[in-house]
């Protein structure tokens, strides 16, 4: 009618109908979900029935290129994928003449190394991201250059040598109960692949720790316990998450106390039949001065290491002058894909409640955003801003928010802490417990007073 009269009254008739419509389509729909939940019960299969349509369908396998044919039945699927996975559980084939020499006495120390922060109680990744920066900074008010190392090690948990690190165990005077329930814990280790209804044949797990499990960390930790250390180098580790840093004015020295501590950690690793992925190592230089980019070559199973102009270590981007936007670039990224997944919950057509969009915003998005904010705190305010937007336009799609409205408006509204605010209080809990802690490792991190004219981790408690 409307087509052929142009009279809005009939426009305005059709669109209220539509209105109508779509309410009492929703009513219906949520009145016949509500019957059915409220019929849902265990006794006539009705809750798998339900159930299954929400159940991710897998999808089928390929074929495979196996080593004598082509696998194309499920049979053949699994028993391909069970013979590569066989051969990852294996030793590193490589060589060296002091591991066929029994040692009676590996190390007299009882404790993990201090260097050592994965999974150690009160530390953490911030723990160890902080002692890298304020190493990186501090060289910065000297004016001196930072070379850094980031090992790639291929396949840690996995290629761990099961004899030697009962070997390790004993030397760290591990009660002998113990070591017998770990040494029955990793032996005669098996396993199969299963493709749909089928199964391969069984495979023997020759090296390596359960990954997953809560003793494996503990394990890797034990196995890799006494990695060489250097008087001018500083070491990190968080797991099998290794870097090597050195200082000075002059590249050439930076250069000659890397590769040297490289020499030794690569001979300590062949030893004990760990693999050192050279492709995947990076070096990065930290300096202000970025004129002269050549730099000494390093060097690692005879292979150069570029030097990167960014380096990513333990999820955080570091760059050369550590100013620390490629790292807000990489995280805004990486929240917005994360904010995209929960669209359809925290959207503008939403039917949650406020709260309960605010709590998934709370719970799930601003983790993302404040990942080690300790760490990068003290960056440029118009680099924190990258991220701040970030967390401004979610609170404004959750809120209804119009243009016009300001966002410390709506946050004054929802009485939310303001980004900076937020990370503020971060990290004035976090070096609370950072200056009690009773590593040696941090310990030995100077002291300093925050000042606003020199960049480092602690002028977010006063800025």
């Amino acid at each position: 009618m409307f087509q052929s009269t142009r009279n809005p009254v009939y426009k305005t008739n059709m669109n209220r109908l539509n209105k109508q419509i779509k309410k009492l389509n929703y009513t219906i729909e949520q009145n016949s979900l509500n019957n059915k939940l409220i019929n849902i019960n265990t006794y006539d299969h009705s809750l798998l029935k339900f159930v299954n349509p929400f159940q991710k369908k897998h999808k089928n396998i390929p074929a495979l290129c196996g080593s004598n044919k082509i696998a194309l039945t499920d049979l053949d699927k699994a028993n391909c994928l069970a013979s590569s996975l066989e051969t990852q559980f294996t030793l590193n084939e490589l060589k060296h003449h002091e591991t066929e020499i029994f040692n009676e006495h590996l190390n007299e120390n009882n404790l993990l190394c201090p260097e050592q922060f994965g999974f150690r109680p009160k530390l953490s990744i911030t723990h160890q991201l902080v002692r890298v920066t304020e190493y990186i900074t501090e060289g910065f008010t000297k004016k001196q250059k930072t070379g850094a190392v980031f090992l790639d090690i291929q396949k840690a948990f996995d290629r761990v040598w099961k004899d030697w690190l009962i070997h390790k165990l004993i030397t760290l005077n591990t009660p002998q109960y113990l070591v017998k329930i770990f040494d029955s814990y990793l032996t005669n280790r098996s396993f199969r692949v299963r493709v749909k209804d089928e199964l391969s044949d069984l495979k023997i797990i020759q090296a390596g720790v359960a990954q997953g499990s809560k003793v494996g960390p503990v394990l890797f930790s034990c196995y890799i316990n006494d990695v060489p250390k250097q008087f001018n180098t500083l070491l990190c580790m968080y797991e099998d998450d290794t870097a090597v840093l050195a200082q000075n004015k002059n590249p050439n020295f930076i250069q000659l106390a890397l590769n040297r501590h490289l020499a030794t950690i690569e001979d300590w690793f062949r030893k004990w039949k760990i693999a050192i992925n050279p492709s995947k190592t990076e070096a990065i230089m930290f300096c202000k001065n970025i004129k002269n980019l050549n730099f000494p070559q390093l060097k690692i199973n005879n292979i150069q290491i570029p030097w990167s102009q960014e380096c990513k270590y333990l999820g955080v981007i570091l760059d050369r002058k550590l100013t620390w936007k490629p790292h807000f670039l990489y995280t805004k990224k990486k929240f917005r894909n994360a904010a995209r997944k929960f669209y359809p919950l925290i959207s503008r057509n939403s039917k949650l409640h406020r709260d309960n969009k605010m709590l998934i915003y709370t719970a799930y998005l601003r983790p993302i955003l404040t990942y080690s904010a300790p760490v990068w705190g003290y960056a440029a305010k118009s680099n924190i801003k990258i991220l701040e937007s970030q967390q401004n336009i979610v609170i404004a799609q959750i809120c209804h928010a119009t243009w016009y409205m300001r966002a410390t408006d709506i946050r004054k509204a929802l009485n939310f802490p303001s980004f900076k605010e937020f990370i503020k209080k971060l990290a004035i809990n976090f070096y609370k417990s950072f200056d009690n802690s009773d590593n040696e490792a941090i310990k030995c991190i100077s002291k300093y007073k925050p000042d606003l004219k020199v960049k480092r981790p602690r002028n977010i408690l006063i800025s």
